[in-house]
């Protein structure tokens, strides 16, 4: 993203996002994804973290795009109400950190109780 979150395109964002996610299906070889940052070049250059995730996780067969959606849409809707002055920077990362946590947090206990 920007590095002022008040520059941050959230609308393309979002769909590049979702875009990238739906060809990435179709993409049967290497030379398909290497044209991928090209194609999505705002995602790659604003956010090459966030792009290399989607690549990395989004092929996986257990990839969880439901969950994905919800994470990021939690995320880019707490950067618009940053953006339109709905809400500060840390009420944000509390949004975040909350939903991140209920998400993850029963999950990595559900594991260690299987494991012991």
């Amino acid at each position: 993203m920007s590095g002022n979150i008040r520059d941050t395109k959230v609308d393309v964002l979002k769909s590049e996002i979702d875009s990238l996610l739906n060809e990435l299906h179709t993409c049967t070889t290497t030379k398909q994804l290497k044209t991928l940052p090209v194609k999505y070049n705002h995602l790659y250059s604003t956010s090459k973290t966030l792009f290399n995730h989607i690549l990395k996780e989004g092929l996986k067969p257990t990839f969880d795009r439901k969950s994905f959606d919800d994470t990021i849409s939690v995320m880019l809707t707490s950067v618009t109400d940053i953006q339109n002055s709905r809400m500060s920077q840390y009420e944000a990362s509390g949004v975040v950190g909350t939903h991140l946590a209920q998400r993850y947090i029963p999950h990595l206990e559900h594991i260690s109780e299987q494991s012991e």
